[in-house]
């Protein structure tokens, strides 16, 4: 894993109410209808950023 934040800085982000995260990270599911016998999206492609 690559990481650019230690833990304490991301637990002191998520203290912050206005914080918000985004992934560029693919979804991933044990079951249902996005496991991995289903194909699915990116996360990017979901826009997991605000507008």
């Amino acid at each position: 894993m690559i990481s650019i934040m230690t833990e304490e800085d991301v637990k002191l982000a998520l203290k912050d109410p206005l914080m918000a995260v985004g992934t560029d990270s693919s979804a991933r599911a044990e079951d249902g209808p996005l496991s991995d016998t289903k194909s699915h999206p990116r996360g990017r492609d979901l826009s997991s950023h605000p507008r």
